[in-house]
């Protein structure tokens, strides 16, 4: 049995002085240990969401469950103990040094000394951030923006919280450093199973890092999938729309190799065409558009199978029924 940590029931929300509700109708369930991308538009209600899972703002409506316990019935003190909240820029105090800032509420806690310094040591290790007392000793000012995410992050982790919280945490990074907190977030909640709650307006973010991603449009949820399923399968037009995904080759832009590890055949080697398994999924698109039926595919030098023509065309073309079909067509 699915073991369910937070789940929405009919849950509306609006600010004061508003003619309109931001969120309407909202239910959804997020299993414990999944990583949620929410993805939506300037206005959609992303950040609105995610304020409502810590009781920064309250709903007009609905109730909201966390590990099976309504949340307007605790204290919410109490309840923010239980969450990590990462927002865009970190967020730190700037009067404080960088270990400070991580340990703020393990002394809120009271935990002793010794304890909390471990933590910090721990966590900068984690973000792969220096453990030194000079870096330590550091204000944010002197850190640079993904250094300061970084620091965000584990202060966010301080007390090992079920759940964490990030409002575009990255959105306000240069390209690489988003990359590399992408890659190092993921590896995080595949390390330590971290239920985590992403707020993006980014497409390839929310389809890189979900296990499953929310879009909300105009304060309701159009689709809550898994990403294949939310591009081969968008659930009407204002999915297509958002992905822009109307030819094949849109479709597969967004996936790589092994998001379709599934799709591959096992069996002898192709010495024809070849793909590596971190490539774009476009590349294997490519060569079948050129005339290969067969495309192998190969992990740090070892072979782990060939996309077959045919497979692949009935999962670009959205046929539920993925059996190891040879059909051929044109893609």
């Amino acid at each position: 049995m699915q073991d369910i940590i937070l789940e929405f029931q009919n849950v509306e929300a609006g600010y004061p002085g508003l003619n309109r509700q931001i969120l309407r109708n909202i239910s959804f369930r997020i299993v414990k240990g999944e990583f949620i991308t929410i993805l939506g538009n300037s206005g959609s209600g992303k950040t609105t969401l995610l304020k409502l899972v810590n009781r920064l703002i309250s709903p007009d409506g609905g109730r909201i469950l966390f590990k099976g316990k309504e949340i307007a019935q605790g204290k919410p003190e109490q309840l923010r103990k239980n969450m990590g909240y990462v927002i865009q820029q970190a967020g730190l105090f700037p009067h404080m040094t960088v270990a400070e800032n991580i340990a703020v509420l393990p002394k809120v806690l009271k935990w002793d000394k010794k304890a909390i310094n471990g933590r910090v040591d721990e966590l900068l290790s984690m973000m792969k951030l220096p453990t030194a007392i000079e870096f330590k000793n550091r204000h944010p000012w002197q850190l640079s923006g993904g250094q300061q995410q970084r620091v965000g992050i584990a202060r966010a982790l301080s007390t090992d919280p079920d759940i964490l919280l990030m409002d575009e945490p990255f959105g306000a990074l240069d390209a690489v450093t988003r990359k590399e907190l992408q890659q190092e977030i993921k590896q995080l909640h595949l390390t330590f199973g971290k239920t985590i709650l992403f707020v993006t307006h980014d497409r390839q973010e929310a389809i890189d890092l979900g296990d499953r991603v929310m879009v909300l449009n105009d304060g309701e949820i159009c689709q809550f999938d898994e990403p294949r399923r939310l591009i081969l399968h968008p659930a009407g037009d204002a999915i297509r729309e958002l992905f822009h995904a109307d030819t094949a080759l849109k479709k597969l832009s967004y996936f790589k190799v092994s998001d379709f590890a599934d799709l591959l055949r096992e069996g002898q080697e192709d010495k024809g065409s070849s793909v590596e398994w971190e490539m774009p999924m476009e590349t294997v698109l490519d060569c079948m558009l050129q005339g290969q039926k067969t495309v192998s595919v190969y992990r740090e030098g070892k072979y782990m199978g060939s996309f077959q023509h045919g497979d692949l065309i009935q999962a670009v073309d959205g046929i539920e029924n993925q059996g190891r079909s040879q059909a051929g067509g044109r893609v």
